[in-house]
């Protein structure tokens, strides 16, 4: 929410926003990673996902630098970070598809089917972005628009959860 603040103020202000884009891309990256840290148990996945948490920000950062990309769209960082969480969910999914037992682990996945609904559809977008940009702009807005339903359709997902969660504890 905060980075979405910090987009449209700067967009109406008419300063450019891309390093806020790639600090979120990394904060997002690790805060999830950390999230799937938490849900799935096992040490090879957890060593992979410490791993990744640390790997992730150095290629963020080597992309900026190799690339002289701190105000061009951050394409790789946001195509390995979305086709990584989909793996993710994916993974979750699978494993713990058949041990949904109780209120929290209901919560658990809706927010990890919300989440895979939205970076599968958009890893594509994310790792074409740059190419889209050069799209007309009537195609460009369309795809965008896209990318902010599927967000939109994302929380819905997660308030719905959490709606049902409360509601059966409190």
């Amino acid at each position: 929410m905060l980075f979405n603040l910090i987009a449209v103020s700067t967009a109406y202000l008419k300063i450019k926003n891309l390093p806020f884009l790639h600090l979120y891309t990394v904060l997002e990256f690790c805060t999830l990673s950390l999230l799937f840290k938490s849900l799935l148990k096992g040490k090879v996945i957890n060593n992979i996902l410490s791993i990744s948490i640390v790997l992730f920000p150095i290629v963020a950062i080597g992309y900026i630098g190799y690339n002289d990309a701190l105000y061009k769209h951050n394409v790789l960082p946001r195509f390995l970070s979305s086709m990584s969480i989909t793996i993710l969910c994916v993974y979750f999914l699978i494993r713990d598809l058949t041990q949904i037992k109780d209120n929290q682990s209901v919560f658990s996945f809706m927010v990890i089917v919300g989440l895979l609904l939205y970076f599968a559809t958009c890893s594509t977008l994310f790792g074409f972005s740059s190419k889209i940009m050069e799209m007309p702009d009537k195609i460009n807005d369309l795809l965008w628009n896209i990318h902010a339903s599927m967000a939109l359709i994302m929380y819905l997902i997660f308030a719905y959860a959490y709606f049902k969660l409360n509601r059966q504890h409190g």
